[in-house]
């Protein structure tokens, strides 16, 4: 078993400072151009991102505009995609190789969209969505052809309204980021002060520990917390998103109204805030049904629902409510396999069979699958309970399995790169007291 966090150590030397997730393309390809606290990218980074490219750039040439290339070809760029990032074995930074594996899912799956879109191209002849369209491809119905200019409300649209939008929309983001630093100071020191538990360190995974009762509330704590801060760090991508882009449109109405296309700009950003959040208050979830259907990662739920749910419930006819338990469970599995393909690419392909790591973000996501079903709206005989009670449940069903989703991580060290880049230390001295397992000093 390779050493506890030797993939961090390794790329240690060669960064000046911690980089943030990003989920859609802009961020995935510009983010140190975007964020000032930017690393020195090596020669092995480099050379990462432009390899796993290839197959976007060439599936970028061939289809905008559509050259009438051959489905066949298509198809082969996309499994390409999804297989480069699988040969990397450089020892970069572990979110490097996450940012990677994070875009050849995004992107093969908009290449997947696109392939079918092709064939239903509109008869006026009307551009499709572009593969690359990441958000639109994944919210919106990937039927609806692209306009060629903006609505004619949008472009009859005043400067005033425009000004007074991004004011309230910078105003917005800034909230929002006043709420999120003490948070992930916070969160974050947890991760860099607290010690992990024991057995990360061993060949014991949390299903042998589970199987031989010795699992311990100290241990379910930590795993809980570490999962709550990771996806903190996937909740702040949209609202810097939001802050970059309020910021842009604010200053350019501000400044240059004449000469730029504010009223494309001022659409785009209000499609952009008019999208389901992210997570949507989950610790009021009442069940897991409603946690998974309702109030988890909204953004990608439509793209789940054309990939795996449609096509699978499709498959049984006019029995719908088998039909609608297999589409869900498909959703999971293909939520699992999405996640392990994420695990494979950091930990390489060489180690695949590293105890406690490939398989368990697939069984995490199938568990939650078995829970999601039994708590459906649809069987009538689960028991009503009290609100406050239920969310308890819930939420102690999360806590309890969260382990099999977050042990991965840790064994891979990726907590220990999950660092928003100038967010203040200023808890870390204090924050011994609440490590279950004591701080790392």
């Amino acid at each position: 078993m390779p050493k506890f966090g030797k993939y961090d150590k390794k790329a240690q030397g060669r960064r000046t400072c911690k980089r943030q997730k990003g989920f859609n393309c802009t961020s995935l390809c510009f983010i140190r151009v975007i964020l000032p606290f930017a690393m020195v990218i090596s020669i092995a980074q480099v050379w990462l991102f432009v390899r796993c490219s290839i197959p976007t750039g060439l599936f970028y040439f061939f289809t905008n505009p559509d050259k009438g290339v051959s489905k066949r070809l298509l198809i082969v760029l996309l499994i390409l995609e999804m297989l480069m990032p699988l040969t990397s074995d450089e020892h970069v930074v572990l979110l490097d190789k996450a940012l990677v594996a994070i875009k050849a899912v995004v992107m093969s799956a908009c290449m997947g969209f696109y392939i079918r879109d092709r064939r239903q191209k509109s008869a006026d002849g009307k551009q499709i969505a572009p593969f690359y369209d990441v958000l639109g491809r994944w919210n919106e119905n990937p039927l609806k052809s692209v306009p060629s200019k903006v609505d004619s409300k949008e472009q009859s649209i005043n400067i005033d309204t425009i000004r007074r939008d991004s004011r309230f929309w910078l105003l917005r983001a800034v909230v929002y980021m006043l709420l999120f630093v003490p948070a992930m100071t916070l969160f974050d020191g947890f991760l860099r002060v607290c010690m992990e538990p024991p057995e990360i360190r061993t060949n014991v995974g949390y299903i042998d520990k589970f199987v031989q009762h010795t699992v311990s509330l100290r241990s379910l704590y930590y795993h809980a917390v570490v999962g709550f801060t990771l996806h903190l760090h996937v909740a702040i991508v949209p609202v810097l998103q939001l802050l970059f882009t309020a910021v842009h449109l604010f200053f350019l109405a501000q400044f240059v109204p004449n000469n730029t296309p504010l009223a494309r700009y001022h659409q785009q950003l209000a499609r952009f805030v008019a999208q389901p959040p992210i997570f949507d208050k989950p610790w009021l979830s009442r069940n897991v049904h409603e946690l998974w259907s309702r109030r988890w990662h909204q953004i990608f739920r439509p793209g789940f629902k054309q990939i795996a749910y449609q096509p699978v419930r499709a498959l049984f006819g006019k029995n719908q409510v088998l039909g609608a338990f297999a589409g869900t469970v498909s959703v999971f599995l293909l939520s699992g396999l999405m996640h392990d393909y994420i695990v494979l690419v950091m930990l390489g392909y060489k180690n695949w069979n590293q105890p406690g790591i490939l398989g368990y973000q697939t069984i995490f996501f199938l568990l939650q699958a078995v829970a999601t079903v039994v708590t459906s709206p649809k069987f009538s005989w689960i028991p009503i309970f009290p609100a406050s009670a239920a969310r308890l449940l819930t939420a102690a069903w999360m806590v309890f399995t969260a382990p099999l989703f977050v042990e991965p991580f840790l064994r891979l060290g990726l907590h220990l790169d999950a660092e928003v880049p100038g967010f203040p230390r200023t808890l870390d001295p204090y924050l011994d007291v609440i490590c279950p397992y004591g701080g790392r000093s």
